[in-house]
């Protein structure tokens, strides 16, 4: 990340946190803040997905936990047809926000347990 900005994190599993740091992630340029990421069993980089943005009905190719469209954030790679839910992707729950979208631009009410590092 560029010096300068701010480093994001939201302890535990999916809630407002996490959907603080998908609305980061959409509409302020935030990035995930280390690198790499899931992959699916072909090494494609899955596409962090939500239900906003789902048109279909994918079933977590890990642990088979279903209806993944109604959960805030899961990973799919469009290739393969391969989805992860939240915890079977083992994500690092952070994302890098650059100096010129502060975090007081977003309204992290919800998100009382967003921090920062």
């Amino acid at each position: 990340p560029s010096t300068g900005g701010v480093v994001l994190f939201a302890p535990g599993e999916e809630g407002p946190a996490w959907k603080l740091l998908d609305e980061l992630m959409l509409f302020h340029g935030a990035t995930p803040a280390l690198p790499g990421g899931p992959r699916c069993p072909q090494g494609h980089v899955l596409e962090r997905q939500s239900s906003r943005r789902c048109q279909r009905r994918p079933v977590c190719d890990g642990c088979k936990a279903q209806g993944l469209q109604n959960r805030r954030i899961f990973w799919t790679c469009w290739d393969c047809d391969h989805d992860l839910c939240l915890n079977c992707t083992h994500v690092a729950p952070m994302v890098f926000l650059p100096p010129t979208a502060a975090p007081g631009d977003v309204d992290g009410s919800e998100a009382g347990e967003v921090g920062e590092v």
